[in-house]
């Protein structure tokens, strides 16, 4: 059976207009409107390339889980939201390698029956990929917020997909 794995970034969080190192921020750290859109776009987007049947997990940070709950409405109404901590930011004291295969091993739990669409975080999404291409430096991997990263049977097949987040708001000259 394929595994067919799609990470998305949370959207736009209070803490990224802060710039605050979004792990440890303490109290409420929500989407902005900005974010709210962006998971909206992201959910018409995975639409057209998803199956039914894929597995909606997230970690339990609330930019990630209020994300996931934007794109199970738009994707998959009727599924099981599976909170996962092993996909939460990396913490300070871990390396980059220790917490891209904390995630990997939550993925692959998870993936078992087929697919899954996973919302995560920017160090994380850039920690896998890093790891599947046998990259040291990770700082060259930006992943948007609502970029979407898919992996199909532990490859990396599409990184930081980020068409659907050009609108209205935005110019594709913007971008560069």
């Amino acid at each position: 059976m394929t595994r067919h794995i799609f990470l998305v970034r949370h959207g736009q969080a209070v803490s990224n207009l802060s710039r605050e190192y979004s792990e440890w921020v303490h109290g409420p750290d929500g989407l902005t409107p900005l974010g709210l859109m962006q998971a909206r776009q992201a959910a018409r987007a995975l639409l057209a390339v998803m199956r039914p049947g894929y597995r909606l997990i997230s970690s339990p940070l609330e930019r990630a889980r209020q994300t996931a709950e934007i794109l199970a409405e738009g994707v998959a109404p009727d599924a099981t939201l599976y909170l996962d901590e092993r996909l939460q930011e990396k913490t300070p004291s871990e390396s980059f390698d220790d917490a891209a295969r904390r995630a990997w091993q939550a993925l692959w739990d998870h993936s078992s029956q087929g697919g899954v669409l996973c919302v995560t975080h920017g160090h994380v999404i850039q920690a896998l990929a890093a790891l599947s291409l046998g990259f040291d430096d990770i700082t060259r991997l930006h992943p948007f917020n609502c970029g979407i990263t898919y992996f199909r049977d532990g490859r990396l097949v599409a990184f930081n997909m980020s068409l659907h987040l050009v609108g209205e708001e935005r110019s594709v000259e913007e971008l560069d």
